[in-house]
């Protein structure tokens, strides 16, 4: 199996670094293997160029370490949830309820609360589109279960995800706190702790998503509900994602473009003349030829 590699953005204002996007890279896939929600991005280490690049021209993009604790339990945890000696191709995507780049936790939620109250830091930055965000298969939530009444800016951008998690309606698993409505952080800072906690996402990830998606795996993900009888570059189906099940226009080489409805626009006016498509199903819309 080959070594998974991890890309980020950067960007830097005044003295603070934040980390726009990340993801961890097994094979040339670019498919969603899945996401996850933790808190902000920790420590990494940048090569000279990406330091170089963040000093003169404010941003950067490239691979980073994955010796990073976090990135390794991460890992290992995707490679977990696949058969041994399965090959594992796509990317595992890596969200944060905000994006300032900070080693202590409370040290950044406390900067973090002061750079959205003196308008500093835009409060929604972290929020990705609801069209990206049901891209992926599932997604894990470890921000830390830690609270302070003080950390009003903290609640709110919690609240903002989950809301949109919700509209997603992908599947969510994480190892949840007792008493309150918080998620236990993926990778605890006491070494002896990790492999436990990794063994409980596995199970909670076999009980919440492996279990739904074998029911779901005779359907396959996607279905092809409606064709405009059309060829080559003119071709257009109405597809159904029976993941979420939400529907979208599907042009093919054109996925990029593609935005996902909970209305459904097999029964549209505008589509009366398409025809039924047999509800062929399949894993990959770039499966789908002209």
């Amino acid at each position: 199996m080959s070594k998974p590699k991890a890309y980020g953005t950067f960007v830097k204002r005044g003295d603070n670094i934040y980390r726009t996007s990340a993801y961890i890279q097994w094979g040339n896939s670019e498919k969603s293997i899945g996401a996850c929600l933790l808190l902000n991005p920790g420590s990494a280490t940048l090569d000279k160029d990406l330091i170089y690049s963040l000093d003169t021209v404010g941003s950067a993009s490239g691979w980073i370490k994955t010796e990073d604790p976090t990135m390794e339990q991460l890992i290992s945890f995707i490679e977990k949830t696949h058969e041994k000696n399965q090959l594992i191709s796509g990317r595992l995507h890596i969200y944060n309820l905000f994006n300032l780049q900070n080693t202590k936790s409370e040290n950044a939620i406390d900067q973090f609360e002061e750079l959205v109250s003196s308008g500093e830091y835009d409060i929604n930055e972290s929020l990705v589109a609801l069209d990206e965000l049901v891209l992926h298969p599932w997604i894990l939530l470890g921000w830390g279960v830690k609270q302070e009444i003080r950390w009003k800016n903290l609640q709110h951008i919690k609240g903002r995800w989950r809301e949109r998690i919700v509209e997603s309606k992908i599947p969510t698993f994480g190892k949840k706190h007792a008493k309150k409505n918080e998620y236990y952080h993926p990778c605890p800072l006491i070494p002896t702790q990790r492999p436990l906690i990794l063994n409980e996402l596995v199970e909670l990830y076999k009980q919440r998503v492996f279990a739904q998606r074998k029911e779901h795996e005779l359907l396959k993900r996607y279905t092809l509900l409606k064709w405009n009888g059309e060829y080559g570059i003119e071709t257009k189906f109405i597809v159904k994602d029976n993941l979420t099940n939400m529907q979208s226009l599907l042009i093919p080489g054109k996925l990029e473009s593609m935005y996902w409805f909970e209305a459904n626009l097999a029964n549209d006016v505008a589509v009366t003349n398409w025809e039924d498509f047999g509800d062929t199903s399949l894993d990959d819309l770039e499966d789908v030829m002209m």
